[in-house]
């Protein structure tokens, strides 16, 4: 039997004239090295989403942003060393804050077009989700 491990995460969607950032992690990441994802991060304990998604920023960026605009929220499930992991996301759009600098989680970032690479890229569980609820509603962003 498969257990299964529950995590609340916050990601950003860094849109730039009409581009999203896309990370990829490193091969210091325990798993799924290699792989395309948006810049996120678990919600610590009584830690509010907007204040977890801005010090995800801070921490993989080393960004100090101060605003964020609420998107949504959506779910996605990956088996990790065996356990069933789900994960909730919040999701925020966010506006770049300077140039990327990159953290020691990943080694190269992309600004692409959401609307033609990610589906060709391996990505992170969960970010396909974060990108097709992102261009749903883009029209509001934009």
């Amino acid at each position: 039997m498969t257990s299964q491990i529950h995590i609340q995460v916050a990601t950003a969607v860094v849109e730039k004239d009409g581009t999203v950032l896309a990370l990829k992690r490193s091969n210091g990441n325990k798993h799924f090295q290699g792989y395309w994802q948006l810049p996120e991060g678990k919600i610590e304990t009584a830690e509010p989403p907007e204040t977890a998604v801005l010090r995800e920023l801070q921490e993989e960026l080393n960004w100090l942003a101060s605003t964020c605009r609420y998107l949504g929220t959506c779910m996605a499930e990956a088996t990790v060393d065996g356990k069933l992991v789900s994960v909730t996301r919040t999701i925020f759009v966010v506006s770049p804050q300077s140039t990327v600098k990159l953290g020691p989680e990943h080694t190269s970032f992309r600004w692409l077009d959401p609307r033609k690479h990610f589906g060709s890229m391996a990505l992170y569980p969960g970010t396909a989700e974060v990108i097709d609820l992102y261009l749903h509603n883009v029209g509001n962003f934009l």
